[in-house]
């Protein structure tokens, strides 16, 4: 049973042929091929797309391609966009630590030190709180002229959601993995044409997610609220919730299991066949707690105590609810 939907969307390994079975990595310009590229734009209102790499350097590239004006990043985009940014010394954007949503005073801060992009998850890493993409673009509008709004979208899109760009000031950023595309491959979408410099993409790439769009299953939607309160009967005040499950994306819990390291308990849940994260930096084998929650101002200690949880179908409740309070149980007990 996977806990980690959205951290680890399945491989597509029937759309990830189209990114390697070709005969040559550069087809003939002179053979007709039908415009899958505007395709796959038109799904999100967009009329100009480019591809890039979902990695440091491709983040890097996009963050550098922006960099005449002064940018601002949420604490909470993807882990190597925020490496990038860090590295690159940007203005971050914090989030709000009673809701885990953008923190508009931040965003004003960012406004009066003269920060024009700004770049914000529509749902944030490893808390998967919803960020108000509307009021944020309609803040900035109020505040600002000339500005440009990047949105990453990718979690959005893994839960089944088609976000629409409805203003040229809008980018959107789509990571191919939250399609169960193979790594390192990203759409770059806008109304607005962009100077960007010609990127070489796999020639199967456009293919490849306009076929996982349309081919995507959906989430099985379960109950929050009763599934958050079973896990309380049990545990008492053992267990809580670094966001409020009202700011949470669909199926998504951020569980806080009080005085444990969770690393420890998501050992012992492999071994009863259960998969789940603390966070990024766990999902890439960094061994560090989550990077998000450190940032909006919670201890190392607190942050380990986080269990970052996306069911794409809650099939067996029961037997995650006796293995995630049996887990907690014995690691409490050994005070680990």
């Amino acid at each position: 049973m996977r806990l980690d939907f959205l951290h680890n969307y399945p491989c597509n390994q029937k759309e990830n042929i189209f990114l390697g079975t070709i005969d040559y990595p550069n087809p003939s310009i002179f053979i007709p091929k039908e415009n899958i590229k505007t395709k796959v734009e038109s799904v999100f209102n967009a009329d100009f797309s480019t591809s890039f790499g979902c990695d440091f350097w491709g983040f890097l590239g996009i963050l550098n391609f922006f960099s005449h004006f002064k940018i601002a990043y949420c604490i909470a985009n993807h882990q190597q966009l925020v490496t990038g940014a860090k590295s690159l010394g940007l203005y971050e954007l914090k989030l709000c630590k009673n809701t885990g949503m953008l923190d508009f005073s931040s965003l004003k801060e960012a406004v009066a030190n003269k920060c024009r992009v700004f770049v914000i998850p529509s749902i944030n890493q490893d808390i998967f709180s919803i960020n108000d993409i509307e009021n944020i673009f309609e803040f900035l509008k109020q505040k600002l002229e000339d500005f440009v709004l990047i949105v990453d979208i990718s979690l959005s899109v893994s839960l089944g959601m088609r976000p629409k760009i409805w203003d040229e000031r809008i980018v959107f950023l789509l990571n191919g993995e939250a399609l169960g595309l193979s790594r390192n491959n990203g759409i770059l979408l806008s109304k607005k044409s962009f100077d960007i410099p010609f990127v070489l993409a796999q020639s199967g790439l456009y293919e490849s997610f306009m076929r996982a769009l349309e081919n995507q299953e959906k989430i099985k939607l379960f109950d929050k609220k009763r599934f958050f309160a079973l896990l309380k009967e049990e545990l008492k005040e053992d267990i809580g919730l670094f966001v409020a499950l009202k700011y949470g994306a669909p199926n998504t819990l951020a569980l806080r299991f009080f005085g444990i390291k969770a690393r420890l308990m998501l050992q012992d849940l492999f071994i009863k066949g259960v998969y789940g994260v603390n966070g990024q930096e766990c999902l890439f084998g960094l061994f560090q707690p989550s990077y998000v929650l450190q940032a909006m101002g919670y201890t190392q200690t607190q942050s380990r105590e986080l269990l970052s949880v996306s069911i794409k179908d809650l099939s067996n409740e029961d037997f995650i609810i006796q293995a995630l309070c049996s887990s907690y149980k014995q690691i409490k007990m050994l005070g680990c």
